[in-house]
């Protein structure tokens, strides 16, 4: 939990220093629509988890418990 923490705090400390340059250079509708195409090809992720985590799981070297 805590990794999760510091990369989701580190990735909003560090977002506003690329998105200036980002919506620069490619110009507000192309860099938006960045953001949006990345948003939309994460979208599978959490139903990936859904499907496959079973077999994650089993594959780790750390205890698990089943729920």
């Amino acid at each position: 939990m805590a990794a999760n923490g510091v990369a989701r705090y580190t990735l909003g400390a560090v977002f506003p220093l690329f998105t200036f340059q980002m919506y620069q250079r490619l110009g507000v509708g192309w860099a938006t629509s960045l953001l949006g195409f990345i948003s939309v090809a994460m979208l599978p992720i959490p139903w990936l988890f859904y499907k496959y985590g079973e077999r994650i799981r089993a594959k780790s070297r750390y205890e698990t418990v089943k729920f």
